[in-house]
């Protein structure tokens, strides 16, 4: 019974996406927790006694305690050659070099969004110097300046978001006028930083990063209660 239980408690671990946490004893923590849940919980469902059920949950967090290490960024980041080292410090290191570009390819294999180009001599960036980033109109490619890599995880925040305005361009939720300026900037912005900021743990996203992130989504947000779809 217990082997059965341990059976379906691995199977269920390797289903269910493993947490992405900074913190490698946290990251171990949680999921040997939840591998000891899903033993024991299976054990009781058997009809198991408080022995089995103790096995199978002790059995179970070292199980997930394992697969939490295995899956860890500091043992996926060791893997792929870039140290023993959690992902904001790998992208920190690669800014800190000068790597950009490496640095946006990385970012954006670790967090799922669509990677993009470097460009600090882009007039948009010139014209606005406060501009993390931005999703060309025309080509739908996002475009990182200087500040994307200017403080810590706003590379993940800015390239998700601007993930967010690529989806947006794919499935024709941009409105143009008659001379193709967008008229539902506002919606944009708010529905992509309402996704980036639910999205912040999953992104590692520092306390700084969400509290500008959050800023942007309530200017917009004011913006869209003002002028509504901002034609």
């Amino acid at each position: 019974m217990v082997l059965g239980a341990i059976g379906v408690s691995l199977a269920l671990n390797a289903m269910i996406p493993t947490p992405n946490i900074e913190n490698l004893g946290a990251q171990i923590g949680m999921s040997a927790a939840r591998g000891a849940f899903i033993s024991a919980s299976t054990t009781a469902t058997m009809g198991g006694d408080g022995r089995d059920i103790g096995a199978s949950a002790a059995w179970g967090a070292g199980m997930g305690g394992l697969g939490g290490f295995a899956g860890s960024q500091q043992a996926q980041n060791w893997s792929d050659g870039y140290g023993f080292q959690p992902n904001n410090d790998v992208i920190d290191g690669l800014n800190h070099s000068g790597k950009y570009q490496e640095s946006i390819d990385y970012a954006a294999g670790r967090y799922g969004f669509p990677t993009g180009k470097y460009d600090s001599n882009d007039p948009v960036f010139i014209r606005r110097p406060t501009t993390f980033g931005y999703t060309d109109p025309g080509t739908g490619e996002v475009i990182f300046g200087p500040l994307a890599f200017a403080a810590r995880s706003n590379l993940q925040a800015t390239g998700f978001h601007e993930g967010v305005h690529v989806s947006q361009f794919k499935s024709g939720r941009v409105i143009r006028d008659a001379n193709g300026y967008i008229k539902n900037i506002y919606t944009l912005e708010v529905d992509a930083g309402k996704q980036t900021l639910n999205n912040a743990s999953r992104l590692n996203l520092t306390d700084q990063a969400i509290r500008e992130e959050r800023a942007y989504y309530k200017d917009n947000s004011r913006m869209l209660a003002l002028y509504g779809e901002g034609s």
